[in-house]
């Protein structure tokens, strides 16, 4: 089983680069971002590796997610 990863505000700079970094060692990543800062399109080749929530992060029901092995917060403008 792999282990999972959140990344908040994951299409932004540092985000997009993690996520290449998460992928290439096999997570499988969640991304919240609500575009307002973003540095690539959720249609972008490099969202297509991750299962893409857009939300606010104070917007989301945090209930409704899997847990995680770690979150890297990056969601701040």
């Amino acid at each position: 089983m792999s282990k999972k990863i959140l990344i908040t505000g994951g299409l932004g700079f540092i985000g997009t680069h993690s996520i290449l970094k998460w992928y290439d060692l096999g997570w499988d990543i969640t991304v919240i971002d609500n575009l307002f800062s973003n540095a690539i399109e959720p249609s972008h080749e490099i969202a297509s590796k991750v299962t893409f929530i857009n939300a606010n992060i104070l917007d989301v029901s945090w209930d409704d997610l899997p847990e995680f092995d770690m979150i890297w917060h990056l969601a701040s403008p």
